[in-house]
């Protein structure tokens, strides 16, 4: 412990210590006839009583230095999804097991952190294996984050090796050793399975769309199945199928006719008469939306490019959308039944479309390209070189328009596109798709966005290179990743305007576990935000059975929390104030997460790999003996000591306070005793 003050401290507080006890017992004549040692005990309190209140009125501070050691982090990542227990629930109680004695073991010579974890870490959390998806590398990765410039002696992985969310490929940037835990059985079960219903997101009233199943049976050679598909709640196809061989798979297709719009069901069942040791992946239910009609869509360009060429032939041979092209210098056609303009690169007569545009009810999406002037009501550009920057995209997590999952596969391999150097201004009310990454460096830059200004959805692609990206759709997990984003975009700005004060962002696309939230903004004649009147929420499920939920008012807004919902389609009614005219009307559908069922084969090899890539090693679960065996004698665990440095201001010393306190009352004691009070 030392002490810090400055040097003028020291003497101010001695010579007006001194000079204050002179003259109080040296000078004055009453003390006088007192005896001398009796006089030097009396200024000796003095002294130090003055030294000390005058000392501390300059601030003093005590530096205090602490030997610390940190034990090193032993992080136990623990897979707590359902395929844990879905093949024998058993297994559930192993890891539980596993789990508390790698803590009561191992906790003398390592922090040991239990943390749960599917698609993201549920760090202090139980474990109760009900987690749909299940994304090793997203929770190493999120490991790093945490725990970055930590004492990490090891990672143990306790899981049974199925990924089924994120990327195939597990890179860990911890420099520790990772040792896995197999968990469940790498052998074949005695299942059928609905893997998947593929068809269009969307139809057309009075259209035949295609469905194909894809159905897989283990154990089940020659046992007969029975297959149930029904299209909206009704039985359309019935047919039996006879596995020919021990792990069969069976593809299946057909069309169905779309006989009204909305959003529909369809779902697809197998059983036998023999014993199915998993049930819950038997059955399986998608939805899609059927429109009244299709949509128009105008592509306006200066001829041919690159870009246009991709972005053209991404919607040739969907039946979806009827296409139409136009050149920038082309007399703007009459545009009312249009749903959707697509403006690829610029133009000198690009304003001229934009001001018809801007007449009519309809939304545009834009390719600007890297060439000419952009100023209009929309956006505005002003360049500051002419050079082009080439910049990476970044997938803006806070976007919630559609879902993005092909585009977050393939962002990190997808080549950069060429952006005019300069600065950009958006008009309206901004939604970021993608983000732009400028020599590998994260920015809050928007690449990709969608706007709604004076009425009006519109989209903006700032650049050029989008054909560059076509070579990326060589294999199944990239397949028309651009076709999706296109089309998904186009039905996000042929949405009509709705006349509503009211503004919502809803996804129309939820997981039966997932919460499902809702936050709506009222901007009142002034465009300022207010929530004065009550908000209603009517919900109606397929069924016809209704919920009224009312809002809570949060601030200058409302927020309503509906919590969780069984899959199926939803229709919902906003009500402002008790006016129906006021409110909004929609609906959305709420989809089966049966992701940890499609799977119930551990995946061992993936965990061997893993722990071969870090220098770790593999056990099973029976094996957890050998695997704390290990960890004690292993050198990666050593505690760090250091050294911590605590200030402090020496008037908040209690002892201090009992000093003075002691000397001010020996000095008033003698001072009674000598009769000179």
């Amino acid at each position: 412990m030392s002490l810090e003050a400055s040097s003028l401290s020291f003497i101010v507080s001695f010579i007006l210590s001194l000079v204050m006890t002179v003259f109080f017992y040296f000078k004055d004549r009453k003390n006088s006839e007192t005896a001398s040692w009796m006089k030097l005990i009396l200024a000796s309190c003095r002294f130090f009583i003055v030294f000390i209140i005058v000392f501390l009125l300059f601030k003093p501070i005590v530096v205090t230095i602490n030997e610390k050691v940190k034990k090193p982090h032993l992080l136990v990542l623990i897979d707590n999804t359902a395929s844990i227990v879905l093949r024998d629930s058993k297994e559930g109680e192993k890891v539980r097991t596993v789990s508390n004695r790698l803590r009561t073991e191992l906790s003398e010579m390592c922090e040991v952190h239990l943390i749960p974890f599917g698609t993201k870490l549920f760090e202090g959390q139980g474990l109760d294996f009900k987690n749909e998806g299940t994304n090793v590398s997203k929770a190493i990765s999120l490991l790093s984050d945490e725990y970055v410039n930590e004492n990490i002696g090891s990672v143990i992985l306790i899981s049974d090796g199925v990924q089924n969310v994120g990327m195939a490929s597990i890179n860990s940037l911890l420099q520790s050793p990772i040792y896995t835990v197999g968990v469940g059985d790498t052998g074949s079960v005695v299942d059928a399975a609905v893997l998947d219903i593929y068809h269009n997101d969307l139809s057309f009233k009075g259209d035949k769309f295609n469905v194909e199943l894809n159905l897989s049976f283990s154990g089940l050679e020659g046992v007969l199945q029975k297959v149930i598909v029904k299209f909206n709640n009704l039985k359309v196809k019935e047919f039996a199928y006879r596995p020919v061989k021990e792990s069969d798979h069976l593809k299946k297709s057909f069309y169905l006719k779309a006989d009204s719009a909305g959003l529909k069901s369809i779902s697809c069942s197998v059983s036998s008469n023999s014993i199915d040791k998993i049930l819950s992946n038997n059955s399986k239910q998608s939805h899609i939306k059927i429109l009244e009609d299709k949509q128009n869509v105008l592509f306006v360009s200066n001829g041919s490019s690159p870009d246009a060429r991709i972005i053209k032939s991404s919607f040739f041979g969907d039946d979806k959308f009827k296409l139409e092209s136009k050149l920038f210098k082309d007399e703007v056609p009459n545009l009312e039944h249009v749903d959707a303009i697509v403006l690829i690169g610029n133009s000198s007569q690009a304003n001229r479309w934009l001001k018809k545009i801007n007449k009519i009810d309809v939304g545009f999406l834009w390719f600007t390209g890297v060439d000419g002037v952009f100023e209009n009501d929309f956006l505005q550009f002003v360049r500051l070189d002419e050079s082009n920057d080439n910049v990476s995209i970044m997938v803006d997590e806070s976007f919630d328009g559609f879902d993005l999952s092909g585009v977050l596969k393939a962002q990190d391999q997808l080549p950069p596109i060429a952006i005019p150097f300069g600065k950009w201004k958006i008009n309206g009310e901004i939604e970021t798709v993608f983000n732009q990454k400028i020599g590998g460096v994260e920015t809050s830059y928007p690449l990709f966005l969608f706007s709604k200004y004076n009425g009006r959805n519109f989209g903006v692609f700032i650049g050029e290179g989008l054909w560059r990206w076509g070579f990326f759709q060589n294999n199944d997990d990239n397949q028309n990743f651009i076709h999706k984003l296109l089309t998904k975009s186009i039905r996000k700005i042929a949405s009509k305007s709705i006349k509503s004060d009211l503004k919502l962002r809803f996804k129309d696309e939820w997981l039966n576990n997932e919460e499902i939230k809702l936050v709506v903004n009222r901007l009142n004649d002034v465009s300022e935000l207010t929530n004065e009147k009550s908000l209603l929420f009517n919900l109606m499920d397929a069924n016809g059975v209704s919920k009224r939920f009312d809002f809570l008012r949060i601030n200058n807004h409302y927020e309503l929390n509906i919590g969780l919902l069984p899959f199926g389609v939803y229709n919902y009614s906003i009500v402002y104030g008790g006016i129906d005219s006021l409110g909004l009307e929609g609906g959305f559908i709420v989809k089966e997460n049966k992701l940890e069922s499609e799977s119930i084969v551990a995946d061992h090899y993936m965990l061997k790999k893993l722990s071969q890539e870090t220098n770790g090693e593999f056990y099973l679960i029976e094996d957890v003996d050998s695997l704390i065996k290990k960890l004690k004698s292993s050198k990666n665990f050593k505690s760090v000591s250091f050294f911590e440095s605590v200030l402090d201001y020496l008037i908040k010393n209690k002892w201090i306070f009992f000093i003075v306190l002691i000397l001010a009352s020996l000095e008033w004691f003698v001072r009674k005793w000598q009769g000179i009070i």
